[in-house]
């Protein structure tokens, strides 16, 4: 049976000290020399601890698919408006050829 375990900051203590039970099958201490401890409250997760950097690229993120949600609607508004004047060019060109045959209709009877 294999396990796998993620450590965090947090799991140890202020000596730099984790120890795992699990059940009756495992118990280990794993000691953590360079260990710094944590201020009071902190979980030793970098969102919740308020990183600067990833709040900066979180919201870079946010930025640049806001950025590209605009340039998208703005291209589907822009292809509507061309699509509309290519539908009324062509009305118009078919309204013209009528009465360009009800002309030549009208000559050639007389």
């Amino acid at each position: 049976m294999f396990d796998e375990w993620e450590f965090c900051a947090s799991d140890f203590n202020a000596t730099g000290k984790y120890v795992l039970f699990k059940g009756n099958e495992l118990n280990a201490t794993f000691n953590y020399q360079d260990c710094k401890s944590l201020p009071a409250g902190a979980t030793g997760s970098g969102f919740e601890m308020g990183d600067k950097r990833n709040k900066m690229r979180v919201a870079i993120i946010v930025l640049i698919v806001l950025a590209v949600l605009i340039v998208i609607i703005i291209a589907m508004v822009m292809a509507y408006k061309y699509w509309q004047k290519m539908k009324r060019q062509q009305d118009q060109a078919r309204f013209l050829k009528l009465f360009e045959e009800d002309e030549l209709e009208l000559s050639s009877s007389l």
